[in-house]
């Protein structure tokens, strides 16, 4: 890690950037990052596991279609899975009446991020297959079927070690029909899959002034766009 946020000051101190406050650490499942305090604001620095490395990949692909509200980039270091990113504000959630009835230029905002997303999803039908290339998790309608009768039908040992229980496991293999037939059911309106975010809520979107920008694609996946549902939560 020490040689990561070496680089990072380094690249910091060559565009001319004094660094000027204490390094901040944050670290989340598969990843970590690091707030640094300069003379011309803050920059972020992210780390991601090779699980979640793909996260750069995607936003460069999405930057060269030119999408405005994605993590601007300054710098990257490929080998270790890390980029730098300039501020983009603090979490959108802060900034809304949370359990009130939202303003109306509370609603509009929410409308615009959806739109927003509504659009990088249909733009990006064409492009699955080259998505899928850069490791993004495949999570399509049929992928999940037997995604969920690899990991939840004769495999009780991996889900107690994950916290499961007996009933829930004996739930999980009753379900195993239902969840076929609602995959199959999807997949007869012939609704593209498409790249999803993965973990689109309001801590992960970001407002500075008039701008918006989501940020966190470690979790993207190439899947049915119904399952993008967690928006408020």
């Amino acid at each position: 890690m020490e040689q990561i946020t070496e680089w990072a000051e380094s690249v910091l101190n060559n565009q001319g950037h004094i660094i000027t406050g204490k390094l901040k650490k944050f670290t989340h499942t598969g990843s970590a990052v690091w707030e640094y305090t300069t003379n011309d604001g803050n920059f972020f620095l992210k780390y991601m596991t090779k699980s979640f490395s793909h996260e750069l990949t995607v936003l460069e692909f999405l930057n060269s279609k030119n999408f405005q509200n994605l993590p601007k980039i300054i710098a990257k270091n490929n080998e270790a899975t890390a980029f730098l990113t300039e501020d983009a504000g603090i979490p959108i959630l802060k900034t809304l009446n949370i359990g009130q009835r939202f303003s109306t230029s509370e609603l509009s905002k929410i409308y615009s991020i959806l739109e927003f997303y509504s659009n990088l999803q249909i733009k990006c039908i064409l492009h699955t297959n080259e998505l899928l290339s850069f490791n993004v998790i495949d999570l399509r309608l049929q992928n999940l079927i037997d995604l969920y009768h690899t990991y939840f039908i004769n495999n009780d040992d991996f889900l107690l070690s994950i916290g499961g229980n007996v009933l829930e496991i004996k739930d999980l293999k009753r379900l195993q029909d239902t969840f076929t037939y609602l995959c199959m059911s999807l997949q007869c309106y012939n609704t593209p899959q498409t790249l999803d975010h993965g973990d689109f809520h309001l801590l992960n979107l970001l407002q500075n002034g008039y701008k918006f920008t989501i940020i966190d694609f470690g979790d993207s996946a190439i899947t049915h766009p119904f399952f993008f549902n967690n928006f408020l939560s």
